[in-house]
């Protein structure tokens, strides 16, 4: 059997980045043909995708559209409500708004401008397939 270290991965926060790819309400899509899976992506500054990629973080890039187009980086992150629930906050000119289950998925449809997002990660080992996956 091969035993591979797992890598002592801390969890990151990013400021001031853009999400997309949003399905906070967990309905079915290509990627998602059965629903249930919530999930977005975190559009990477360069220097961040270069470290978390160091780091271990299973970092992606989108496939340049057109030649000369400079690859974004991202890192698709989990949305979990089992065990310890995330802790999500919208500030609009109204205020803070903590997002629960049930309203979280307000944020598939909502124009926004900048967000902080912390990462967390969780080691998995699954029929010989090993990784990382972040989770809000």
């Amino acid at each position: 059997m091969n035993a591979v270290a797992k890598k002592n991965i801390q969890s990151a926060t990013l400021e001031d980045v853009q999400i997309n790819f949003r399905n906070f309400a967990g309905k079915p899509t290509n990627f998602n043909p059965n629903g249930g899976k919530r999930d977005f992506a975190v559009f990477l500054k360069p220097e961040d995708a270069l470290q978390m990629a160091r780091d271990g973080w299973n970092v992606k890039q989108l496939k340049v559209r057109e030649e000369g187009d400079i690859p974004q980086d991202y890192i698709t992150v989990k949305v979990n409500y089992n065990g310890r629930p995330p802790r999500v906050v919208i500030l609009t000119s109204k205020g803070k708004t903590p997002l629960d289950e049930g309203l979280i998925e307000i944020l598939d449809w909502a124009d926004i401008l900048s967000c902080d997002v912390t990462i967390r990660p969780y080691h998995y080992d699954v029929n010989g397939s090993q990784g990382v996956s972040a989770y809000l």
